[in-house]
């Protein structure tokens, strides 16, 4: 995924490349999908071994 970085959790993303250039990203930004909002009690302990990202954005400008 180019928009993300190599390691999302280590320093955000790169939100001005590709279809995420024109929308403000939500918290928590571009994240591995077990990391979406978990419940508390759910955190995955290895994230990285997910291969899908999640993001929620909405338009600016």
């Amino acid at each position: 995924m180019e928009m993300a970085c190599e390691d999302p959790t280590a320093g955000g993303t790169r939100a001005d490349e590709g279809p995420l250039a024109s929308l403000e990203l939500l918290e928590p930004g571009v994240v591995y999908l077990t990391e979406w909002r978990p419940e508390p009690g759910d955190e995955d302990p290895d994230p990285k071994r997910m291969s899908t990202f999640a993001a929620v954005g909405h338009k600016t400008g």
